[in-house]
């Protein structure tokens, strides 16, 4: 019975020691571009099927983070529908051109339904947009979102932001052509939020996971050596007898 129970102890301790080199859980997503403190006005994305073109707000980012754009954080002082449809709203992820504008195809695009959207007269509170699909970014590199409403129907919609003046601001519009121009005297309080563990982006060389895993791959040999010696041992005791 007792070498049956020393065979069942150093098989137990080589499992439990191989989970020590598992990885680590993946880390919460961080806060990154923070714009915020803007106050004094606000500027509105407006979708009214009488006017010939929508009103389309959003703002340039720096990413500080390189990794998946998983969402964006917005402050918002209300959601009015005046007339007719209830539109949902769609927020894109964009390049930009060297001045600051949108640019190609959208890196990601999230719907947000008109049901989830505050009231009007409601507290202001945040609009929090996750993207299904996220952006993949990199650290130092220039990026724009915006923020406009999808028509379906007819009515007169919109969707106020907080907003104020700011020393470097950066507002996105569109004029009446369609093209997108940018406010340098206001600017939108937003967050934008990255994983930087995403598996779609290489992990930062910091050199501390390369220590961690090193110590631990080598308590880990070495701990298995000496359970491979203790069965060896158990081995030898049991051939004798």
């Amino acid at each position: 019975m007792k070498k049956k129970l020393a065979l069942v102890a150093v098989v137990l301790a080589a499992a439990g020691l191989m989970t020590l080199g598992s990885a680590p859980a993946q880390a919460t997503p961080a806060a990154d571009f923070i714009q915020s403190g803007l106050t004094g006005t606000d500027y509105a994305a407006i979708a009214n099927t009488d006017f010939p073109t929508d009103f389309i707000q959003g703002s340039p980012f720096r990413a500080g983070l390189s990794g998946s754009l998983t969402s964006i954080d917005l402050p918002i002082f209300y959601y009015d529908v005046m007339s007719g449809s209830a539109f949902d709203v769609q927020m894109n992820v964009w390049n930009v051109d060297g001045s600051g504008l949108p640019t190609g195809a959208a890196l990601a695009t999230q719907t947000i339904p008109a049901a989830s959207l505050t009231p009007f007269g409601a507290t202001p509170g945040t609009l929090s947009v996750t993207f299904s699909n996220p952006a993949t970014i990199t650290a130092g590199t220039d990026y724009a979102f915006t923020i406009e409403f999808i028509i379906v129907g007819s009515g007169h919609n919109e969707l106020g932001f907080e907003a104020g003046l700011v020393p470097a601001g950066k507002r996105l519009m569109n004029n009446q052509d369609g093209s997108m121009a940018l406010d340098t005297l206001y600017g939108f309080n937003f967050t934008t939020y990255v994983d930087a563990d995403s598996p779609s982006q290489p992990l930062p060389d910091t050199g501390h996971s390369e220590s961690v895993t090193a110590v631990s791959l080598g308590v880990s040999a070495g701990l298995l050596a000496a359970g491979a010696l203790a069965l060896i041992m158990v081995r030898r005791r049991l051939a004798r007898k």
